[in-house]
């Protein structure tokens, strides 16, 4: 019994609320994880991995037809002036090495970065305009003359990334993906980043020389890694010399006793749900 039940006493702002995780049987399972967590918090998503042959078609299908999906999807006129906007704000702030923080809500995590990293420019960017008003840096930045490394941007992502490929400006060093459990249902799996359209702009045309991803769901962690090896594959096969190939680090655990980067670990770590981490490198690349 003993290997099918465990007590286990939590601490946190979640009593009561944890419950046994079950598999459900579908199309999509995690061959990657060997582990079995045996109870959850309120936040744990328990929907299985991409199927790997699944996976691999879609991101072979992604690649080969990135340039149709871009000439389908026009660029939205508020990402167009944000960018624009950006692009100015940039050249006046010197020639730092840039971060490029992802659907970066709130921007807790971008102001978080802004510490880590002094003599980086730190770019924030999130959709949503109620999110970005919450952090006070973002309500001033344009009447604000005080420096600041931290520059918050609201923008579509995927329009955002073409933009950035598209124009002059040197390519973020550092990618951050936080947002820890875009769209798990089965049924959406093409919308999260690994599966979507625009991936290869992320690995191909961005090409940091670090990107980071983070999620609470450990099958999404795996699934980016798969992904990213499947895309390996796809240039080494292209024979193109300007491919930029990346080395994926095993998944770990985000150490809970340091500071949360976001709101959403923030509950993570208060309620004792592990999050996790997976680092991409490009080969031969050095970052600060």
């Amino acid at each position: 019994w003993r290997d099918s039940l465990a007590l286990i006493r939590f601490h946190g702002k979640c009593p009561g609320r944890h419950h046994l995780v079950t598999s459900s049987s579908s199309i999509f399972h995690s061959a990657r994880s060997t582990s079995v967590r045996l109870f959850a918090t309120q936040y744990t998503i328990e929907e299985e991995g991409v199927d790997p042959e699944v996976l691999d078609k879609t991101v072979h299908k992604h690649f080969e037809h990135l340039h149709r999906f871009l000439e389908a999807k026009p660029v939205a006129g508020h990402t167009q002036d944000a960018f624009c906007t950006l692009a100015s704000m940039l050249g006046s702030m010197g020639d730092a090495p840039i971060i490029l923080d992802s659907g970066c809500g709130t921007g807790k995590s971008t102001v978080t970065l802004g510490k880590l990293y002094p003599n980086h420019i730190i770019v924030g960017v999130d959709r949503s305009l109620a999110r970005l008003t919450k952090n006070g840096i973002y309500r001033e930045q344009d009447t604000n003359s005080d420096t600041t490394n931290v520059v918050f941007v609201r923008a579509d992502l995927t329009d955002f990334w073409r933009l950035w490929t598209e124009s002059s400006l040197p390519k973020p060093e550092q990618h951050y993906l936080l947002y820890p459990n875009p769209y798990p249902k089965r049924r959406r799996f093409q919308t999260r980043w690994y599966a979507h359209p625009a991936f290869p702009l992320i690995l191909q045309d961005m090409a940091s020389d670090k990107i980071v991803v983070r999620s609470n769901w450990k099958a999404y962690v795996e699934d980016f890694a798969s992904a990213t090896s499947t895309a390996n594959q796809i240039k080494l096969e292209k024979g193109d010399e300007s491919s930029h190939i990346y080395s994926c680090h095993l998944p770990t655990v985000v150490d809970p006793t340091q500071p949360a980067w976001t709101n959403f670990e923030q509950k993570y770590f208060d309620c004792g749900e592990e999050c996790y981490e997976v680092v991409l490198t490009k080969a031969d690349a050095t970052t600060s």
